[in-house]
């Protein structure tokens, strides 16, 4: 408080202690496929609110992990597959919530995020390597009868509520994204040269737990050309990012959306 000695302000502080772990089974079926599985944990320590010290502190954010999959070559390595399925048993998620104009972070009870993930990279020609990569995701709270609403009023802003938000999908998550690359070399006398295509698919994006902001799926086309000069040392780049001219959110505050959705 301003104007008092600092000891009748104590610095206010915590401690959390959270082992961690991880395990993994791994077996060679043959010289081309081994497959996996593995368990581990982790945790994201916890910590105070800036913009409302006087709250108390996020618990830590804590994870277990269930990973299953397969790691694959075929055609004298010309194509590798990679496949996995997961699933994330989270505790204490974060969330954030925008009250009295004040963005404040609180835990969710528990939250699930469970999916598919397969990479496959083919050499078709020699030079040329095609690589595609996709993601399905299924993330939702699991137990979240805290969550904190928001009602547009008759003043023009919102009122706070309280609500169970158990099955919605987590903030900030998307349940698919993707990826296509080429990567073309061509070998002169005078360097190598380079030249890299890639789209990528990305997923419908809610920024609160009640989906009232949603950055909606986009796609975004990327390329480049690199030369490389004969010793390898030097290298000169031309690339264009987001050819099509996507216009994307690459952040939205809570208190910005909401006065956005009024």
């Amino acid at each position: 408080v301003a104007g008092q000695q600092a000891s009748n302000n104590p610095v206010p502080r915590h401690t959390w202690k959270n082992p961690t772990f991880k395990g993994a089974l791994e077996h060679d079926f043959n010289n081309d496929i081994m497959g996996y599985f593995s368990v581990s944990s982790g945790f994201q320590s916890g910590y105070y609110n800036l913009s409302a010290p006087q709250t108390a502190p996020v618990n830590p954010t804590t994870i277990v992990g269930y990973e299953v999959g397969l790691k694959s070559v075929f055609f004298e390595n010309r194509v590798r597959l990679n496949t996995a399925a997961f699933l994330y048993d989270i505790k204490n998620i974060v969330v954030t919530h925008n009250t009295g104009g004040i963005n404040i972070q609180s835990n969710a009870a528990s939250s699930q995020s469970k999916g598919v993930d397969v990479d496959i990279t083919f050499v078709p020609i020699q030079n040329l390597t095609v690589t595609a990569a996709f993601e399905y995701l299924d993330p939702k709270y699991t137990d979240f009868k805290g969550a904190v609403g928001y009602q547009p009023n008759a003043r023009g802003t919102y009122d706070n509520f309280i609500y169970d938000a158990t099955g919605r999908q987590l903030q900030y998550t998307q349940k698919f994204t993707g990826a296509l690359t080429a990567t073309y070399r061509i070998p002169t006398k005078v360097g190598d040269f380079s030249l890299v295509g890639n789209i990528s698919q990305q997923g419908a994006k809610p920024y609160d737990d009640q989906g009232l902001n949603v950055q909606p799926a986009y796609t975004l086309v990327n390329a480049s050309a690199t030369w490389f000069a004969p010793d390898g040392r030097e290298s000169i780049s031309l690339s264009g990012k987001n050819l099509t001219n996507r216009k994307i959110a690459g952040f939205l505050p809570v208190q910005v959306m909401m006065w956005y959705n009024t």
